[in-house]
């Protein structure tokens, strides 16, 4: 699959600085390589690697993990996965991805190793072909069967649930996504006043989000260029999936701010955003399904 070709060219090229220059790669460089490198499709790779658990990343360094150095030790290919490099990203991919994976499982059964493709709903079409480029599945005419290496593995798997040590890390990856997201949403603003003709007011955009994390959203900034005070207050949400979560908080402050109140819904891969103006009234018209997911209780 696309994303894991992408990330092993990365990896390469980080393979490749290291044993040219011994050192390890800035990371502004290697941002630089990728957005000119003929694999770059508008997808952030290096935000892919680190999803993953690929590399580490600070200001002036890249080191690959341990995760990244068995990806490359099985690479045959400076694009194209390996059998076994498949093997190793598909169980990362499941483990990533950790919810969906378990639904998808429950469409077979241990008498039963296959299904009709055409029987599979639309959200778990995109999996499945994820599923059969990784070798966990194969097709053969419109039967999907689930390799049985992986099977005995992947109803463990459901069985298991998520450990504590799983779901910490599913969080700290959904925080660093997050801070991904608010930056790409920071920069949109501040470029869409800029053409605008208000760069005095893209200077005056300001992201809260650490500093007051009661206020039920993220930035504070313009609607356009004839405002001139605070009048557009945006909640950043990372949405690579197809859904997403708005605390209880956040809608208060949706409902009473009403129009002044966006929801940018940031694709963290393709850096695109999508707008949703006064979620209160629009997010039940355009929502598939809104459920809520938690309960209070106060003893």
């Amino acid at each position: 699959m696309r994303l894991f070709k992408e990330i092993n060219w990365g990896l390469q090229e980080i393979k490749r600085y290291r044993s040219k220059y011994n050192m390890h790669i800035g990371r502004s460089y290697l941002e630089k390589l990728l957005r000119e490198s003929i694999i770059f499709n508008n997808n952030d790779v290096l935000s892919n690697m680190l999803k993953y658990d690929f590399i580490t990343a600070a200001i002036n360094e890249i080191k690959l993990t341990e995760i990244g150095e068995e990806m490359i030790k099985l690479a045959s290919d400076r694009y194209e996965l390996s059998t076994q490099q498949k093997r190793l990203v598909s169980n990362i991919y499941i483990r990533n991805n950790s919810s969906l994976a378990k639904e998808w499982l429950m469409l077979f059964s241990r008498g039963k190793m296959y299904i009709d493709r055409n029987s599979i709903k639309l959200s778990f079409q995109q999996f499945t072909e994820d599923m059969i480029e990784l070798n966990v599945a194969r097709q053969e005419n419109n039967l999907v069967y689930l390799d049985t290496r992986y099977a005995e593995k992947m109803l463990d798997f459901e069985k298991e649930g998520m450990t504590e040590e799983e779901l910490l890390k599913v969080l700290e990856t959904n925080k660093m996504l997050g801070e991904i997201a608010e930056e790409i949403a920071l920069q949109f603003e501040k470029k869409r006043l800029v053409l605008a003709g208000r760069s005095d007011l893209a200077n005056r955009v300001v992201l809260i989000s650490k500093a007051d994390v009661s206020a039920g959203y993220d930035m504070k900034s313009f609607k356009d260029a004839n405002s001139e005070i605070y009048d557009a207050f945006i909640e950043v949400k990372y949405f690579n999936n197809n859904h997403f979560y708005i605390s209880e908080n956040e809608l208060k402050t949706a409902e009473l701010i009403k129009e002044d109140y966006y929801l940018y819904l940031v694709n963290t891969d393709t850096r695109s955003i999508q707008i949703i103006n006064a979620p209160c009234e629009n997010l039940k018209k355009i929502s598939k399904s809104i459920e809520a997911v938690s309960i209070k209780c106060t003893l």
